[in-house]
């Protein structure tokens, strides 16, 4: 009976050990529950080492997940996690340092200046271009490789086919213009009419005139021959052409000796300007104060420069002017005259005062004298 007993109480401390067991053990093949994660990062080639991540939890809340944290040279705060995305928005998004945009011009420029495009036609002469690799060295395969190497697409077609072909972005066509160097000649007559390339007046480029080769013709643009009859011209885009505007600008009426001016107007061009000067010129030509606002954008707003030191300059009329440097040119903006005023006391010794000197530079303004 004891032994009995002895063996009931031994039964009941296995089942209490075993019931213990089942209760805190962990199932191998379970899901982890809700607020519970396996995540596991790696960063390998960026920063000093490389940091590995990785937590397990399972059938336990999340505060109580075991976290085993490799790190050579970092802290765990310091492992990184990049994630690539798959081309979609909805996945895994890139971090990371964004590259400036690339300023684009509003207008389509051809890759080349026009100072650069008579060059190049200087250096054409005497070379046989095939463009296409059909019938030889034609006019227009000479035109082909011009737009090519302008930076724009080759159009097809025979010669005279270039008065309606298809334009590129930022080209014109003009029937019956003055030719500008640079400009695509375009001739009718004949079965297929021609085309050649203009730098002057007297010096124009031509493939297939005579010759399978580039040559610089001598005689008259638009008289090259008399079974050649001059249409117009096709004009690149050459960043020459573009030039900058000034806008909302006002007279600068109001200088008194002794005082300073703040420059207005907004200076806006289709590609960046580098900086704008605003000069005050003495009836000698003599720059006598001046002002240079930087720029690196398209778009300056001179009321924010610095004000223009006028306060030894005496009363008179004088130029103001306002020109715009880009990486192609300087251009000349405004160009006016304007009057310093004499202060009050001045003022009442001078002839006709302040308003004699108004007058006489509005005068100068309307090209009177």
């Amino acid at each position: 009976m004891r032994k009995t007993r002895e063996g009931i109480g031994l039964l009941r401390t296995v089942l209490f050990l075993c019931l213990v067991l089942i209760l805190t053990a962990v199932p191998v093949c379970a899901e982890p529950a809700s607020g519970t994660e396996k995540t596991e990062t790696k960063a390998a080639g960026t920063g000093s080492g490389a940091a590995k991540t990785e937590t397990k939890a399972a059938g336990i809340d999340s505060d109580a997940a075991k976290t085993e944290t490799k790190a050579a040279g970092t802290d765990s705060d310091a492992a990184k996690t990049e994630s690539k995305s798959s081309g979609n928005d909805s996945g895994a998004e890139k971090t990371g340092s964004t590259a400036p945009e690339e300023t684009v011009p509003d207008v389509p420029l051809t890759e080349h200046t026009q100072a650069e495009a008579v060059e190049w036609l200087h250096g054409m002469v005497g070379t046989s271009i095939d463009y296409d690799g059909a019938y030889g060295a034609q006019c227009v395969d000479f035109i082909k490789a011009y737009y090519d190497w302008l930076g724009v697409e080759a159009v097809h077609g025979d010669a005279q086919d270039y008065r309606s072909n298809l334009l590129p972005d930022g080209f014109t066509r003009i029937e019956n213009a003055d030719p500008m160097p640079g400009d695509v000649l375009i001739y009718t007559g004949g079965n297929y009419g021609h085309v050649g390339i203009f730098e002057s007046e007297f010096e124009t480029y031509h493939q297939n005139w005579g010759q399978p080769y580039v040559q610089e013709l001598t005689a008259r643009y638009d008289a090259i021959s008399d079974a050649r009859y001059y249409w117009g011209v096709i004009r690149p885009c050459f960043p020459e052409y573009v030039d900058p505007v000034l806008n909302d600008w006002t007279t600068p009426d109001g200088m008194t000796e002794g005082q300073t001016y703040r420059p207005s107007g907004i200076v806006t061009c289709p590609v960046d300007v580098l900086s704008v000067k605003i000069e005050v010129i003495s009836p000698n030509g003599e720059t006598v104060c001046s002002q240079t606002v930087e720029g690196g954008m398209r778009e300056i707003d001179l009321s924010r420069s610095a004000d223009l030191n006028v306060t030894s300059l005496g009363p008179g009329i004088y130029d103001y002017v306002i020109s715009v440097k880009t990486a192609v040119k300087e251009t000349e903006v405004l160009h006016i005259y304007c009057a310093i005023y004499a202060d009050a006391d001045h003022s009442r010794t001078m002839p006709g005062g302040n308003q004699a000197l108004r007058s006489a530079c509005d005068a100068a303004n309307r090209g009177n004298p």
